[in-house]
């Protein structure tokens, strides 16, 4: 890993209450969340971000990997008008429920190009 990266890709963070639970000191600068970026140099990673997140009090607890897999230079299909991302991807997650879900670009039969979401 590059460790001269690692406070370039930090973000700390506090959830709002949290020095007012019971037992922690007014003052508290105790991080409840921190999201890093990190990168292993090497042949096979080369370029790659690996994204970790975790925090207390967040909207749901989750253990999810996912691969996001580059977008190509080319786009056989017309850019979506909702703005979701074209790159497909694959991800697996083991809590709250295992699920393994793959999601690809695809063309429907027809004249319309739209996205299928399989899982």
């Amino acid at each position: 890993m590059r460790p001269d990266d690692v406070p370039a890709n930090t973000v700390r963070g506090q959830y709002r209450g949290y020095r007012d639970e019971r037992g922690v000191r007014a003052g508290s600068t105790t991080a409840t969340f921190a999201a890093l970026r990190l990168y292993i140099d090497n042949w096979r990673w080369q370029g790659v971000p690996f994204c970790l997140r975790s925090g207390k009090c967040l909207a749901s607890k989750m253990t999810e990997i996912t691969v996001q897999f580059k977008d190509v230079p080319h786009r056989l299909f017309p850019k979506k008008k909702d703005g979701a991302p074209h790159a497909n991807f694959l991800a697996f997650a083991s809590s709250p429920t295992r699920v393994c879900q793959l999601r690809i670009e695809a063309k429907v039969r027809g004249w319309e190009c739209t996205c299928a979401r399989w899982r």
